[in-house]
């Protein structure tokens, strides 16, 4: 008989060839013995049929032999087959042209950013805080619209946010008096910075990762961005701003969502400074704040997004040293459909 078995090779790792070293070490036998006496026991096998001995038939012993092996290499056949399939169907599940490219867009941006998460300091999600509404004798319950927001922890790592507070120390002779359309002297104080390419584009490519989930959280309809603005601004001590909202006026009316990202040193060298946003009513077709508010603590390194068309303010900031660098700093803007 000129039958032959197969010679198969195999890869094995690292901590079976330690294993099957430590055994041949122990027993005194040598690594190939030991492989054999763990196929036997795999395979069911009896010494007599890997080693053949007097008085057994050879014919009838490579037959059976060859049997095992042949409904071994049946099942691992069948095996590759099952995994060959589910490697189709896992392809076919992935590919983009089962879902929209909009859809497509955001699920790879969101990979991105959990990429990101990973990286970093754990991302804390502050929901909408349900306080129980503070409605006036002449206000109705129903007539009123809650305000929502998303406040968002450890929005950038720490090495990102130390060159950021480096970066507004060494340009804070380019910080400009901030001002309303209006031209309003007494309605907002604090400090601008209109140009800051390097962090500005570092918010706004952050944000556009997490898009559909603020706006799922904030019950706005999933759009395509026109524009991301922003702004870096420095309150210090007796600065504020009066109440507002961010879409009112005719070239700001695209504007679907605002974001607030405080930073400052530590340790906090200000109070107050707190946003607050009020609740909606809306009469001759125009938002108008409620008596009832939501206050968001501006807490450091964190990011809130709330519907620009929310009326809403800056409560003064007292910062005794009133030294520039111990400002109540943000980089806030609007994303635009």
């Amino acid at each position: 008989m000129n039958w032959k078995p197969a010679s198969v090779t195999f890869m094995l790792p690292e901590d079976l060839i330690h294993t099957i070293d430590s055994l041949a070490l122990a027993t005194g036998k040598d690594r190939t013995t030991v492989v054999l006496q763990a196929l036997r026991q795999t395979f069911g096998l009896q010494d007599n049929q890997l080693f053949l001995t007097a008085g057994i038939d050879k014919a009838n012993v490579e037959i059976e032999y060859r049997n095992k092996i042949s409904a071994l290499e049946t099942r691992m056949n069948d095996l590759e087959r099952k995994v060959a399939i589910l490697n189709q169907q896992l392809a076919e599940i992935s590919q983009p042209k089962l879902i929209d490219e909009n859809s497509f867009q955001n699920i790879t941006a969101i990979g991105e950013h959990l990429l990101h998460l990973l990286t970093q300091p754990t991302l804390n999600v502050q929901q909408v805080k349900e306080d129980t509404p503070q409605i006036s004798n002449f206000q109705s319950a129903h007539d009123v619209l809650p305000s929502q927001y998303i406040q968002l922890d450890n929005f950038l790592s720490q090495a990102e946010e130390d060159r950021l507070l480096d970066y507004v120390t060494y340009h804070e002779s380019n910080f400009l008096p901030t001002s309303t359309s209006s031209k309003d002297t007494d309605y907002r104080r604090s400090l601008v910075l209109h140009s800051f390419p390097e962090f500005s584009q570092l918010i706004t490519e952050r944000i556009k990762t997490i898009l559909s989930f603020i706006c799922n959280k904030l019950d706005i309809l999933p759009f395509n961005i026109s524009a991301i603005e922003a702004q870096l601004t420095a309150h210090n001590d007796g600065n504020y701003y009066k109440i507002h909202n961010d879409n009112g006026s005719p070239d700001t009316a695209n504007r679907e969502f605002t974001y607030v990202y405080y930073f400052y040193r530590e340790p906090k060298p200000f109070s107050g400074g707190e946003l607050r946003i009020y609740d909606s009513k809306i009469e001759n077709n125009f938002y108008i704040a409620a008596s009832s508010f939501k206050t968001v603590e501006p807490r450091n390194n964190s990011i809130v997004f709330f519907r620009s068309r929310c009326l809403h303010e800056v409560l003064p900031v007292s910062c005794p040293s009133k030294s520039f660098t111990n400002s109540r700093f943000t980089i806030n803007g609007w994303v635009r459909h």
